[in-house]
């Protein structure tokens, strides 16, 4: 059976790792900058904590490097350099959503017995006790060279869990959609929040508000798809409410406003066909700066 190793033995590495070995994956174990993660990880993965980047590459099939993203290459770099003796065979993966393996392995590639890949669970991991049992509904995205994509996809086949493959020169913009729809969604909550203390409401009330609003409308995204789901004052056509929405904000925020109006109205001519938008188009393509 192959073992996976860790590099890094932070939220991620060790979700990972707790979630592999209760899918009756090995794990051999962990290596950290700092002794007390790596310890932590082995405790909670029932595995072992190693002492150096080599000793752990030399135990281990598959490396997982779960640094964060601009400790990666550096990582990598330090491993070119202490595993120069190694001579069987080593898959190498990292889980930077952004990064290809390109960008991340180049010092590695000398060495004609490793091979790449990169794994991105999309989901934000908040708790190291947790997160790993959020794994099994979680979206994986996949980049392999030729020769590890029959490695890490037998992996992912074995845990039964939905993944897509993609290319390298796709990252960015895949990174991008899991971006708008989770961090800048954060953003937008946080701005509408602020909106609705101005309206005298506390900050409870507000969250509260807002996240009935929130959840049911990302439910519905989920289930029906935008094109259902959407609602509201541009899916109506409603030009007199979107210029008092307008009226409200600063120049900054109009702009925002209206960005994100002109992708909503794009779903409302996808649901409403026949309807005419051309007045809501007019004022939500306004140059106010």
């Amino acid at each position: 059976m192959q073992k996976i190793g860790f590099i890094g033995a932070g939220k991620v590495g060790i979700s990972l790792g707790r979630f592999f070995k209760e899918n009756g994956f090995s794990v051999s174990g962990y290596y950290s900058r700092s002794e007390s993660s790596s310890v932590e990880g082995a405790k909670f993965t029932d595995s072992d904590y190693f002492m150096s980047v080599k000793e752990l590459v030399e135990n281990s099939d598959i490396v997982f490097i779960t640094t964060p993203d601009n400790a990666l290459e550096k990582t990598a770099s330090s491993i070119a350099t202490q595993c120069t003796s190694i001579k069987s065979e080593k898959c190498f993966v990292h889980c930077s959503g952004a990064l290809s393996i390109n960008d991340v392995f180049k010092s590695l590639t000398k060495n004609d017995n490793f091979s790449f890949a990169s794994v991105h669970p999309m989901m934000a991991f908040s708790s190291r006790e947790q997160s790993y049992k959020e794994l099994k509904d979680t979206f994986f995205t996949l980049e392999t060279d030729e020769k590890a994509k029959s490695l890490i996809l037998g992996v992912f086949e074995k845990l039964s869990v939905r993944f897509e493959i993609i290319s390298s020169d796709v990252k960015s913009k895949y990174h991008l959609a899991s971006v708008l729809s989770s961090n800048c969604v954060v953003g937008l909550f946080d701005y509408a929040k602020e909106l609705l203390k101005e309206c005298s409401f506390s900050e409870e009330s507000a969250n509260a508000a807002l996240g009935k609003l929130f959840l049911v409308n990302a439910q519905n995204i989920v289930e029906k798809g935008t094109i259902k789901a959407l609602t509201g004052p541009v899916l109506r056509g409603d030009d007199k409410t979107v210029l008092k929405h307008l009226n409200v904000l600063s120049d900054e925020d109009k702009l925002l406003y209206m960005l994100l109006s002109q992708k909503i109205l794009k779903v409302a001519k996808a649901k409403n066909k026949d309807f005419d938008y051309s007045q809501i188009e007019k004022i939500i393509k306004r140059d106010f700066l």
